[in-house]
């Protein structure tokens, strides 16, 4: 009888231990289901509610610097020097050409009543002033005192263009006055640009002759040299005058610069002159003088001319 109640126990004991194996099992299992349906709830909710966007935050704009400009390119200037022959006769026409603005050069004659005092008044007047220097003619017209003649020699040449200086006080240069005859001679034009070279002298060319050598004689020896474009008054009235000077403007606009050649002694020079001279501006036309005009071509290194 013993041995049947302890049997009894033993498996009354055994089911309980597997009841709550179970149990737990069954809690188990109930606990995975839970997780897998808060998952899916889960993963429905995303599904159908998507998080919105979170919008960029606004930036805000710079206001940006506008785009650099290419400087404007500088406008050219064209240039104009314009030479008043034949001053020292009297003053009554070249006082009112120096009361004009404008930058020019006066040419003077030498050995003449006024030949010192048109000069100093040209210097006075803040003007360039340059030896008008007298030399032969083919036509054989006299071209008055201290003229070059072609059958002069060195030391001749020499001592009249020093005498033809000291009449015109401050001369930076000179130019010729008629000279047909003596600006082809070789031999002559050679002592001429010597004499120049010696004393720091530009030359003027006034072109009485297309044979002129001045140029070539020139070169040779390092002589600044100009050349004239236009006379103004081979015909002296007023209205040839004007187009003569409307030609020079053409001719600086085109190449840059140009050399006007007038006479003091006619008072259609300064009438046309005072007449146009404002519209050399508009048509960005500057007056300079002969000094200046060599500095900006570059042929000589300083600038004297004082404008």
């Amino acid at each position: 009888m013993r041995h049947k109640g302890k049997s009894s126990k033993a498996s009354g004991a055994s089911g309980a231990s597997a009841a709550r194996t179970a149990s737990k099992a069954r809690k188990a299992r109930c606990m995975v289901l839970l997780l897998f349906l808060i998952i899916v709830m889960l993963i429905i909710i995303l599904l159908l509610f998507p998080r919105a966007e979170k919008k960029p935050e606004p930036v805000e704009e710079k206001e940006l610097a506008p785009a650099a400009v290419p400087p404007e390119k500088a406008v050219e200037w064209s240039y104009i020097s314009l030479v008043i022959d034949d001053a020292g006769y009297n003053m009554i026409n070249l006082i009112e050409l120096l009361k004009l603005p404008a930058a020019f050069t006066v040419s003077v004659l030498p050995g003449l009543p006024m030949s010192r005092e048109a000069a100093r008044e040209v210097t006075k007047a803040g003007k360039e002033v340059i030896l008008h220097c007298p030399m032969e003619a083919l036509s054989g017209e006299d071209p008055g005192p201290g003229a070059i003649l072609s059958t002069h020699h060195a030391e001749e040449i020499d001592t009249i263009l020093s005498s033809n200086f000291s009449f015109v006080p401050g001369a930076a240069g000179t130019n010729n006055h008629m000279g047909s005859k003596v600006t082809p001679d070789q031999r002559v034009m050679a002592e001429v640009m010597l004499y120049l070279k010696n004393h720091n002298k530009f030359f003027l060319d006034s072109k009485t002759t297309a044979d002129s050598v001045a140029r070539q004689e020139a070169l040779k020896l390092g002589v600044p040299y100009l050349a004239r474009d236009v006379f103004l008054d081979n015909d002296p009235q007023r209205e040839a005058v004007k187009q003569q000077f409307l030609k020079g403007m053409e001719i600086a606009g085109s190449q840059g610069s140009a050399v006007l050649i007038g006479h003091a002694q006619n008072p259609a020079v300064a009438e046309v002159l005072a007449e146009l001279y404002p519209l050399l501006g508009e048509r960005r036309i500057k007056m300079i003088t002969l000094n200046k005009l060599l500095f900006l071509k570059g042929i000589i290194a300083n600038d004297n001319s004082g404008d």
